[in-house]
């Protein structure tokens, strides 16, 4: 051994397992002196994909491996993957805690993607493997959630945050680990700018008109910007800037279209702004300091004041030809907005004002895609995490956006919250820490704050108090035919779904039992009811006198997807699943 030359010894540490290379380094000082730095960093490199910004990898990567403990950072990294994997383990086995233990683990940041992303691909031979997915899913949604937000809520505070950013972060709210990453969207940005400076000859000659106007038909013949179907226009997707830029026919509606353009012009030293004109956002790309928009010096008798005149308005969605400001004052005026209202509308609008836009455009789009009857979630966005991402957007940054005085703002965000509310109360359990962070203190002084601190403590007291038992020994021979994880039909619209619990007789108020007349069944309230998840997502309170059992091969995927939160795994020899809230229904 110790003729070997260190180069070998080297290699040789370099492909075994890093227990082995601890093992190893302690049984003698040549093995030992082997193992440096550089085997570590590698390790750190080779086994953890993702690194929270907090260790300043890129810093690190800089320096050379003796100046950086990398083993350290390495033994560090492999507590955070074990300490994740136990809170992930204690959330399966019992339904009290889960609030603090993903509080836990998310206090990690993105150092806890790697195990999650395991968790989430666990075979499906693993016993519980439907609640191992769905519970590491979840916390993983709650962590690109919580990254989303703090970007908001650095617009709202005007802390600099470029609005590629700003908008990338609906990427990183609803799409998490499918979204690409921000240092990839400035890279693209980065390389269609190299690529349109050598899509033509002297760049560096052209006036600031010339190179806008070069820019806007690079993207459009490369078809990096607009529609290509007017269907698309209700295409959810094309709201968010990281689907544009990576799919590969990049479509985009006018909001990202404009983006796009504006971060591009920004990379080849221009300086382009979004404006939100009224239905349809255009560009606006201002002369160089001292020169007019063909970078002609100006006038000693023309005021400096006068840049804000000289610019040039484009519609990258569509058009690479200049806009004349002219007819953009002109439907202004048809639309009644004139003077200093009209000066604002062709002017820039600010990050706050555009973010909120984009929110809006996917709200709308959400909207339309139910109007059309279309419930899943074949586009990969999830309409839920679409629709509470814009919610969220609209309560952090409403109110940074210029002249809106704080009733407006408070009257904004009272009408956004019963909306928040009732998604985070159905589907986003886990933000429960995150709204008393940053939702609260939004309301502090209004009415709203006992509505919110009483829908808080009931979440959180789902979660510490020990749910009711539900013994059939206490329930009446026959009262509750079913039971949990049995997937039924309804008798009378035909939807499949999945049995997740049961009431006795109705415990829905009388202003549902009445909407819903529930009196014109044979058995009115007065029969056990059932909760239900069916297989568009949506959770429905149905009566047994609607439900028929059935035993399917295989149930349909999106109940598949969504029984982790109640089961451990589907069991198709019996045609049911196995139930993981047992400390709550423990003879289902």
């Amino acid at each position: 051994m110790q003729s070997l030359p260190s180069e070998i010894l080297l290699q040789i540490l370099g492909n075994l397992p890093a227990e082995s290379v601890v093992a190893c380094s302690a049984t003698s000082k040549q093995l030992r002196r082997a193992a440096d730095q550089s085997i570590w960093r590698q390790r750190c490199l080779d086994d953890f994909g993702e690194w929270d910004q907090r260790h300043n990898l890129p810093d690190l990567l800089k320096k050379s491996s003796s100046e950086v403990d990398w083993r350290g950072l390495y033994v560090s990294r492999c507590g955070v993957h074990r300490n994740t994997q136990r809170a992930l383990d204690a959330i399966l086995s019992q339904q009290l805690g889960r609030l603090d233990r993903v509080r836990s683990v998310i206090d990690y940041g993105i150092d806890i993607e790697d195990v999650l992303i395991k968790n989430i691909n666990a075979s499906t031979k693993t016993p519980d493997v439907l609640a191992r997915r769905w519970y590491a899913k979840a916390i993983l949604g709650r962590l690109h959630r919580e990254r989303a937000i703090r970007i908001w809520t650095e617009v709202a505070n005007d802390g600099g945050i470029k609005l590629i950013k700003a908008l990338h972060a609906f990427d990183v709210f609803v799409r998490g680990e499918q979204a690409p990453s921000f240092t990839n969207i400035e890279a693209i940005l980065q390389r269609h700018a190299d690529r349109c400076t050598s899509s033509v000859r002297d760049w560096d000659d052209l006036s600031t008109r010339d190179k806008a106007i070069t820019l806007a038909q690079y993207l459009l013949e490369n078809g990096l910007v607009g529609l290509r179907d007017e269907h698309d226009f209700s295409d959810v997707r094309n709201s968010f800037i990281g689907h544009a830029l990576t799919h590969d026919e990049h479509p985009s509606l006018q909001l990202i279209s404009t983006a796009i353009f504006c971060g591009v012009a920004e990379r080849l030293g221009l300086t382009a702004k979004v404006c939100g004109f009224p239905g349809h956002v255009v560009a606006i790309v201002f002369a160089q300091d001292g020169l007019d928009i063909d970078d002609r010096p100006l006038g000693e008798n023309q005021s400096r004041s006068r840049q804000n005149d000289d610019r040039l308005y484009l519609d990258p969605f569509q058009s690479y030809h200049e806009k004349p400001v002219a007819e953009l004052r002109l439907s202004l005026r048809q639309l009644g907005i004139t003077g200093e209202d009209a000066e604002k509308a062709i002017g820039p609008s600010s990050d706050a004002e555009i973010v909120l836009r984009c929110g809006r455009n996917i709200i709308t789009a959400v909207q339309a895609r139910h109007q059309r009857g279309i419930l899943s979630n074949d586009s990969g966005i999830d309409s839920n995490d679409a629709l509470y991402g814009a919610l969220w957007c609209f309560l952090i940054v409403t109110g940074a956006e210029p002249d809106v005085d704080s009733a407006s703002m408070l009257a904004r965000r009272r009408s956004y919250l019963p909306h928040f509310m009732d998604r985070f109360e159905h589907h986003y359990p886990f933000d429960a820490h995150l709204l008393v962070d940053l939702i609260c203190p939004l309301f502090n002084t209004s009415e709203e704050r006992q509505y919110l601190r009483n829908k808080l403590r009931d979440a959180m007291g789902k979660d510490s108090i020990p749910p009711s038992l539900k013994l059939r020994a206490d329930v009446p021979a026959g009262a509750v035919r079913y039971r949990i994880g049995q997937v039924v039909q309804h008798a009378r619209y035909s939807y499949r779904g999945l049995i997740y619990g049961w009431d006795i007789e109705c415990t829905a108020s009388e202003t549902w039992i009445q909407m819903m007349d529930v009196g014109s069944l044979r058995r009115g309230h007065q029969q056990s009811f059932y909760h239900i998840i069916d297989n568009d997502g949506s959770t429905r309170y149905v009566a047994e006198d609607n439900i028929q059992i059935i035993k399917p091969v295989t149930p349909p995927p999106v109940i598949l997807a969504a029984a982790g939160q109640w089961f451990k795994r589907w069991d198709s020899e019996n045609g049911v699943f196995v139930s993981n809230i047992r400390d709550e229904y423990p003879d289902d």
